[in-house]
């Protein structure tokens, strides 16, 4: 029986159904090019499943994948996602945090020896203050004004310059830690959801997901009021920092531990300060006028990479040394 029908903007729609075996969650592809995520996505799962026995109980449980109809199946997880409960409550709750961290931690560990048999690497950091004709071509007016913005910035433009090569890859890596993709509150633990990005890459992009996610749902919180400064308006955010920090701290330290300290808090935070430059392009591409809070996040990104060790315990409450 099919539940329910919804689009979502990975260019594909879902529903659930429930049966006999239990409910399910279904995504249908729209076009080729989301069948070719949802394929992907397949092919992670049953290698979550083959060889990363640990990992794969973050993840849903693949049902089946059909080539014919584009259709993914997995099983439906209760829970709620991980966004949605940090804006609800005003705060990123910091034991889903440090979940989420070990959670990561335990994918690195297992995922070296596995990461090679996907065949092609999963996401990481790319340089979105150069695109390419094709890609200015698409962009809206917002993205434009953002992107002479971001130009101008020589320092930042070096430090993206320097972190947007691509290294050798470590481990198997998530590819799209957003908030969202995470579930909590289920009764069987945090769960990642979304999976069609993931393959070889570095195990400190997929912090600095985390991080950029729970940083810039902070700096989106922050309300806009035309010719007024977003720093002057710190206080008003609905989402505000001192919510976020504890968890992010909760995060890293979890993943510290998980790994064993294989990764440093200042490449972590490299990582994240070129995250929040993609998030401001990202949110700017849906806006024909560049907002405050699209600049608010490259001015942090600016400040992350300019003065770690200040930025690193206003943040996080850690000093950079710790990791």
């Amino acid at each position: 029986m099919t539940l329910a029908w919804a689009d979502t903007p990975h260019r594909h729609r879902h529903r659930f159904e429930a049966g006999l075996g239990g409910a399910q969650f279904v995504k249908v592809a729209t076009d080729a090019d989301a069948a070719d995520d949802l394929r992907r996505e397949a092919e992670v799962l049953r290698l979550l499943e083959r060889r990363l026995p640990a990992a794969s109980l973050r993840a849903p449980r693949l049902v089946g994948w059909s080539e014919g109809e584009g259709a993914l199946r997995l099983e439906a997880i209760a829970g709620e996602d991980l966004g949605r409960r940090t804006r609800d409550a005003g705060l990123l709750d910091v034991a889903a945090s440090a979940e989420l961290g070990a959670a990561l931690g335990e994918l690195h560990r297992e995922g070296r020896d596995a990461a090679g048999e996907l065949g092609t690497p999963g996401s990481g950091p790319v340089g979105v203050h150069r695109p390419t004709p094709g890609d200015m071509s698409g962009f809206s007016g917002g993205a434009l004004e953002l992107l002479i913005a971001l130009q101008r910035s020589a320092p930042l433009c070096a430090h993206l310059n320097r972190l947007c090569v691509p290294l050798e890859p470590q481990t198997l890596i998530h590819g799209d830690v957003r908030l969202e993709n995470v579930l909590v509150g289920g009764s069987s633990g945090l769960r990642l959801v979304d999976w069609e990005f993931a393959g070889a890459g570095e195990g400190a992009w997929d912090v600095a997901l985390a991080m950029g996610s729970a940083l810039g749902a902070w700096l989106s919180s922050i309300p806009q009021i035309p010719a007024v400064p977003p720093e002057r308006l710190l206080g008003e955010a609905a989402l505000p920092l001192a919510g976020v920090r504890p968890g992010l701290a909760a995060l890293w330290l979890a993943y510290a531990d998980a790994t064993r300290g294989a990764t440093s808090l200042r490449r972590c935070l490299d990582l994240t300060a070129v995250r929040l430059v993609q998030l401001a392009v990202e949110a700017a591409g849906e806006s024909e006028d560049l907002r405050a809070a699209y600049i608010a996040h490259l001015q942090l990104a600016h400040n992350l990479l300019g003065r770690p060790d200040e930025l690193c315990d206003g943040l996080l409450g850690l000093p950079l040394t710790n990791g």
